[in-house]
């Protein structure tokens, strides 16, 4: 993983396998996807709020939810 504070929305894409699009979609929806600013025209995603975001969506599935 990385030590960055901030992910650029391609560098979240890649951390997180998903598209570019997908994280586009996510801020168009409200409160639909992990939290993210913007400083100027970018729009960046504060590294450890983001893990925390895919985190608490995380769910078990298949022997994973056997325990």
């Amino acid at each position: 993983m990385t030590d960055k504070l901030l992910l650029t929305e391609k560098e979240a894409s890649d951390r997180y396998s998903l598209s570019r699009t997908w994280f586009q979609r996510r801020r168009l929806e409200e409160d639909s996807g992990p939290p993210w600013i913007t400083m100027g025209a970018k729009i960046l995603y504060p590294t450890k709020e983001t893990d925390e975001w895919f985190m608490s969506h995380y769910i078990k599935t298949g022997e994973e939810g056997n325990d």
